[in-house]
């Protein structure tokens, strides 16, 4: 990215982390930051003036559940709703305890990745790893006959649109970020019923790939998987941003892979569990269109950032793959 530093008729341009203003040095104590947003975190200028930075970003990548898309309700209704045709109850106490042990199962299972290649047994695979987790979450609130054949439905019944939702921004930004000619993919740790659920919710070809941690070998926040993303696109990690609800897996995985990563924290913002300055690192509340407004995060001071700038940086020739999603 290209770091425009101005102070009073000052102005000079610089590659890293300093720039010369008026003869001074000027330290940036600033992240990597995107403008993906309007209602991003609004911070207080700097106080030796106000940095601009022209972004050379190419690519943004995208975590699927709880970034795109959500489940409709909770995972704990969906078990119900399945599991009452085999005499589980309905109360508010299971739901609680099947929402519960669902969190605790999905945290303690490994990474879902696998040492077969073979489409065929990657899918089995996938099978056997949810198998594990649903079981687990029966195992602690109440087992009950025919546990094999109730995991067969709910995993079908995930593996398309019917229990899944887009949060009500996500197809207008998507659309806007496509006409604005950057490419999208997405970067998840979802099985491979991830293409099946893209397709239902009609934004599957709005990307240019999806990597999947199962077909990657790798998850986040392993940098091997956003490496092979990167891969795709031929581009360089800071020419890249990738946007996700969790700190560990998004923000943190992007980091050790030198990507510019954005955390989008819909639900813990408004809840006042943790304040975002905290974080320390460019935090946003909802995804919303991106335009040629000057957008502000608040990382160590104002910064503006405008994607839509495609004359800034040197011109570079690249043999670039043909983009390509790998659905198996």
């Amino acid at each position: 990215m290209l770091l425009v530093a101005r102070q009073g008729d000052g102005c000079c341009e610089a590659e890293s982390g300093t720039a010369l203003v008026q003869g001074r040095k000027l330290v940036l104590y600033i992240a990597p930051a995107v403008g993906i947003a309007r209602e991003l975190q609004k911070g207080d200028g700097l106080t030796h003036g106000t940095l601009s930075i022209v972004s050379r970003v190419k690519v943004i990548f995208f975590d699927a559940a709880g970034t795109l898309f959500h489940v409709k309700g909770s995972v704990g209704e969906v078990y119900l709703h399945y599991a009452e045709k085999y005499g589980v109850r309905r109360t508010d106490e299971s739901l609680s305890a099947l929402n519960a042990a669902f969190r605790r199962a999905f945290r303690e299972a490994p990474p879902p990745v696998f040492a077969v290649g073979d489409p065929t047994e990657i899918k089995r695979c996938e099978r056997l790893w949810w198998f594990d987790i649903v079981h687990n979450v029966f195992y602690r609130v109440g087992m009950f006959n025919r546990f094999d054949d109730y995991f067969e439905e709910v995993f079908h019944a995930f593996g398309g649109p019917a229990h899944w939702a887009l949060y009500p921004e996500t197809s207008g930004v998507l659309k806007e970020l496509k006409d604005r000619g950057l490419e999208l993919g997405i970067i998840s740790n979802f099985d491979s019923r991830l293409f099946n659920v893209l397709r239902g919710l009609g934004i599957a070809e709005l990307f240019d790939t999806v990597t999947i941690s199962s077909l990657a070998h790798a998850a986040k926040p392993a940098p091997q998987i956003f490496r092979l993303a990167l891969e795709k696109h031929a581009v360089d990690p800071e020419e890249a941003v990738h946007v996700g609800d969790s700190i560990g897996d998004d923000v943190e995985g992007a980091r050790l892979a030198r990507l510019h990563g954005v955390l989008i924290d819909r639900q813990r913002m408004d809840s006042g569990e943790h304040k975002p300055s905290a974080l320390q690192v460019p935090t946003i509340r909802t995804l919303l269109p991106v335009d040629t407004e000057i957008h502000h995060i608040r990382i160590g001071g104002r910064i503006k950032v405008d994607l839509g700038d495609k004359r800034a940086g040197r011109f570079r020739t690249r043999c670039k793959r043909r983009s390509r999603v790998d659905d198996p």
